[in-house]
């Protein structure tokens, strides 16, 4: 998507992140909301415009996801941390009950689908093969995730002593040993990454969620 700050691309005459803020709203006893620097002055605006219980708080987001990620635990006060992605806008409501429900119970909770590849999965460096991924036994995780704090805490500190950086906070927190339940979600809670996916979730943005 050439960079942009998908958060506020327009749904509906609503941001991306609005939308998200609404719909999280109901689950949570706060909302904080990581921005580029940038965009950082935009989000009391944004909050102004909606009528939801929880406080909302707007912080800057790390240089990756995990730094991010990172910042927005450290501003955190409850127990469990729910951690969603604007650009999935069409997630179902019941989803998260579910992985807060979860969570509570195991400590972590994720989103899930399998994939249905039709070709053999490698992995690879370059040209060269490294290892093969049995294809009955791969899934995409999706947003909502649910983590106990405490556990996240620990993960992000372990992370910062051991220099790890990995490209979820599913993965960040299975490396540091927590186990993760997997619920299962659908293909309409897809991610907004391609410009594809923004003519997709227009197309979609009029049909109403079961």
């Amino acid at each position: 998507m050439s960079g942009i700050a998908k958060g506020f691309l327009m749904l509906n005459e609503q941001t991306l992140i609005e939308r998200a803020i609404q719909t999280v709203a109901p689950y949570c006893a706060e909302i904080i909301v990581g921005l580029r620097a940038k965009d950082l002055s935009k989000g009391p605006a944004l909050a102004s415009n909606l009528t939801v219980a929880p406080t909302v708080t707007f912080v800057e987001g790390g240089a990756t996801r995990q730094e991010t990620v990172q910042n927005l635990v450290e501003r955190a006060t409850r127990p469990l941390v729910l951690l969603h992605e604007v650009v999935r806008p069409f997630v179902r409501n019941d989803l998260f009950a579910s992985v807060l429900q979860a969570s509570a119970e195991t400590g972590a909770a994720a989103l899930y689908v399998p994939l249905r590849p039709r070709d053999g999965l490698a992995i690879v460096d370059s040209r060269n093969l490294r290892s093969m991924l049995p294809r009955n036994q791969v899934a995409a995780l999706q947003t909502p995730h649910a983590y106990r704090r405490d556990w996240l805490v620990e993960a992000h500190r372990r992370a910062a002593r051991e220099s790890w950086v990995e490209e979820s906070t599913v993965a960040l927190v299975k490396r540091a040993g927590y186990e993760i339940q997997l619920i299962l979600s659908d293909d309409r809670n897809f991610k907004i990454t391609y410009p594809e996916d923004w003519e997709r979730a227009v197309a979609e943005a009029n049909v109403p969620v079961a």
